[in-house]
């Protein structure tokens, strides 16, 4: 794991979410994100790395309007 990706993940988990799901679909990476009240988010982007930052972003709320789906349970 790279730096700017071991640190992306550290944020994320600092901001009470969890990884559920991480992996390759078709051209790009996605990752699955559950969040400390019961929210869901998926983050898809081209490569590992932007989509770590994507989620980052999203996660301590820089870009809010990235994620390709987010829903309270």
């Amino acid at each position: 794991m790279r730096g700017r990706e071991r640190i992306c993940k550290k944020h994320i988990k600092q901001a009470g979410w969890n990884i559920a799901t991480e992996g390759e679909q078709g051209q790009g990476y996605h990752i699955e994100l559950h969040g400390p009240r019961g929210e869901q988010m998926k983050v898809e982007a081209p490569t590992k790395a932007r989509a770590y930052r994507h989620a980052e972003r999203q996660v301590n709320g820089s870009e809010p309007g990235m994620a390709l789906w987010a829903a309270q349970a």
